[in-house]
């Protein structure tokens, strides 16, 4: 959603840590698309026809878009199987995101839209990340059946371009909490409820083998971006200080990645993860929560993907009064799923949890694009809750 990322030139350190990864994009890209049908979509637009994604058109460069240009009546009637008579394309979410992925609300008549995802325009975020995009292809495929998540149409990549394609549900009528406001509690025990459900219908699945667990820090290339973390941080934020639990688990991770993950991304019975479930990638409709941007789905624990969401989307003071009833709220909501979770376990992962979060927030401040005074104050409270959750619980535990 964003636009360029200067910050991925601005120091060897950091080009390394994008560079190095673009030779596998390709390769691993491949290895996490799968051809399949798509179920189909029940949709709040006027059309009728049953929506399948087709093999053909996942295979072939020219059903995947690199730009808004390639979004005609043609292509996204192909894509919807029904007759697109009229298309106005308009740009959304402008100035939003890291990764540098494009919205566009595709109206298309009648009063009628859908939502068309794309990879960045950017070369090299596009490279960077193609792995990723193509993972929430994926999502859509195999792991989306009856979860809260907007309705898919359509889903595709390109391996050879690093391009993708999402055609989703408009959820106009939904509504969004700006990520530095944070959630209420109302907010997140519905973000809650909804994780709860997506890690109820994965839980100990056989397919969560096809993603990745402790992985993700050597996918993501953490070793490199931490060398390159403390001068990033001091341009993005200057006189930002981690605390010294905090840079100690850095340093462990970047030192043995897979000796503190592997805990709560391998061992154990494991689930779907969202892997970047905070506040900007939550819709609310009603009293229900949706989950959008799946490109970091990945397996582990689903304490840890509990504590990503409240480290992010709360500020301190909220997390601290609300805490144990959000774990609470959880606990009940996969008990009303048929899953048993032993409480201790749970606390035990949740803890743990802060090394997710500071993965993703290393590789974040190192390799993504943080242009703009908005991002910058959204790295600021995310930095925030980050430390202020190491203080409360401890980031010594998760080495």
């Amino acid at each position: 959603m964003g636009s360029r990322a200067s910050a991925l030139t601005t120091s060897p350190p950091r080009m390394w840590c994008v560079t190095r990864l673009w030779r596998r994009s390709s390769k691993r890209m491949r290895r996490t698309i799968r051809r399949a049908d798509r179920r189909p979509a029940r949709r709040q637009t006027d059309m009728t026809a049953p929506l399948r994604h087709r093999a053909s058109e996942a295979s072939s460069p020219h059903a995947v878009p690199l730009g808004p240009e390639g979004v005609t009546r043609g292509w996204l009637g192909a894509a919807l199987g029904s007759d697109v008579s009229d298309l106005r394309l308009v740009r959304v979410g402008v100035d939003e995101g890291f990764t540098g992925t494009r919205l566009y609300r595709a109206e298309i008549g009648g009063g009628a839209s859908v939502i068309v995802k794309l990879a960045s325009e950017d070369a090299a975020l596009r490279a960077r990340f193609a792995a990723e995009n193509a993972r929430e292809v994926a999502f859509y495929h195999h792991y989306a059946e009856g979860l809260p998540v907007p309705r898919c149409y359509h889903a595709a990549s390109d391996a050879d371009a690093g391009a993708s394609v999402v055609v989703l549900e408009d959820l106009g009528g939904a509504r969004s909490v700006p990520f530095v406001t944070g959630l209420s509690r109302a907010e997140a025990e519905a973000a809650v409820r909804a994780l709860a459900r997506c890690h109820a219908a994965h839980w100990g699945a056989a397919g969560l083998a096809d993603l990745p667990g402790a992985a993700v820090a050597e996918e993501l290339g953490f070793a490199a971006c931490w060398d390159g973390y403390a001068q990033a941080l001091q341009e993005l934020l200057p006189g930002a200080e981690l605390s010294p639990e905090v840079l100690a688990l850095g340093e462990a991770m970047a030192r043995d990645a897979a000796a503190v993950l592997g805990p709560i991304l391998d061992d154990g019975v494991l689930t779907l993860r969202h892997g970047d479930v905070q506040a900007d990638n939550l819709m609310f409709d009603g009293p229900g929560a949706v989950l959008l941007d799946w490109q970091f789905m990945a397996r582990g624990r689903g304490g840890c993907d509990l504590a990503y969401l409240l480290i992010s989307s709360l500020e301190p003071e909220a997390r601290r009064a609300h805490e144990a009833a959000l774990i609470a709220c959880y606990l009940n909501a996969l008990d009303a799923q048929g899953i048993a979770y032993e409480r201790a376990a749970l606390w035990r992962d949740y803890r743990r949890g802060v090394a997710v979060k500071l993965l993703m927030s290393v590789v974040a401040t190192v390799g993504m694009d943080n242009q703009g005074a908005a991002k910058q104050a959204w790295r600021r409270a995310d930095l925030a809750r980050l430390l202020a959750f190491a203080a409360d619980h401890g980031a010594g535990e998760a080495t």
